[in-house]
Formats: C-alpha cells, structure tokens, sequence
C-alpha cells in the first residue's frame, strides 16, 4: 500500500478517535464549559498534539505502521512535532490537493514537506529495507537514507 494512502487512512482513524473522545468530552463537560472558549480549545488541543501521543506518531499511524522522522532519521524534537502537526493540518492539505488536482506531481508534497517541516512519513516495513541498502553503502547513513528514500519514493510517484 502507498504511503499517502496509509496517511489518509491514519488520518481517518485519527479523526474518527478525535471525533468521539470530543462527543465524549462535550456530553461530559457541557455544563463547565462556555460554547465560545472551551470548545475550541477542547477541539484544537488533541489535534495539534496528535503525532506526540506515541511520540513520533499518531495513534493512526501506529495502527497503519508509519512514523515520523526527521532529515536525520531520528525521531523529531516535540517543537518540530507540533510545528509539523500544525502546517500540515492547513498549508499541508492545500499542497495535497495541489499536488494532486492541478499538478499531478505527488512528488512535490513530500519535498516541501522534507525541506520545509524537515520531516518525513515512512512506512515502517520499508524503512528497515532502505536502512538495510542504506548501510551497505558508502559514505554517511544520512545521506545514503535520504538517497534511497527519495529514489523509492520517484519509483512509487513519479509520472
């Protein structure tokens, strides 16, 4: 299965989460909470820390086998996390549906992604594959990483 298919699925399963711990939330607290303040704090807060749950991912992405790495191939500091979580619940799908209805050229959401989040979202089967080619060759793991990810991504997206 594609990566962005997997992403879309996670996003799914993370939204129908989201959705009834806030049905939840909503029915439990209604008579604390002002309609104009707290729900949107209550609506905005899970979101944003969605991908710090298991500290790299979502629960949607635990479930669908997929993470999130930085350039370096390391799990992400929190602050990227959150940065990352919230470009991409806004910029991130505008560029999605660029990319995917005007463009035709997926290729470009993971590079903005990569260059302006510095982060990456990589099924977890695959990467220990690409560590494996990754560490056979020479020169740094980094950049032997980045090389192999971005040829297997070209193999799956480019057109």
């Amino acid at each position: 299965m594609k990566i962005l298919t997997k992403r879309a699925i996670a996003l799914c399963i993370d939204a129908s989460l989201f959705g009834c711990l806030f049905v939840f939330c909503q029915k439990l607290l209604a008579q604390w909470v002002t309609v104009n303040t707290g729900w949107i704090v209550l609506l905005c807060v899970p979101l944003f820390f969605k991908d710090l749950v298991f500290r790299n991912a979502s629960i949607g992405k635990k479930i669908m086998g997929i993470c999130v790495l930085d350039n370096k191939w390391q799990i992400p500091r929190m602050t990227t996390m959150i940065k990352r979580t919230a470009c991409m619940l806004t910029y991130g799908y505008v560029l999605f549906l660029k990319a995917r209805f005007v463009e035709g050229q997926m290729l470009s959401l993971f590079d903005w992604e990569r260059d302006a989040l510095k982060t990456r979202v990589i099924d977890k089967a695959v990467l220990k594959q690409l560590r494996v080619e990754a560490n056979a060759m020479s020169g740094s793991y980094e950049a032997n990483m980045t090389q192999v990810y971005n040829e297997y991504l070209r193999r799956i997206y480019a057109t």
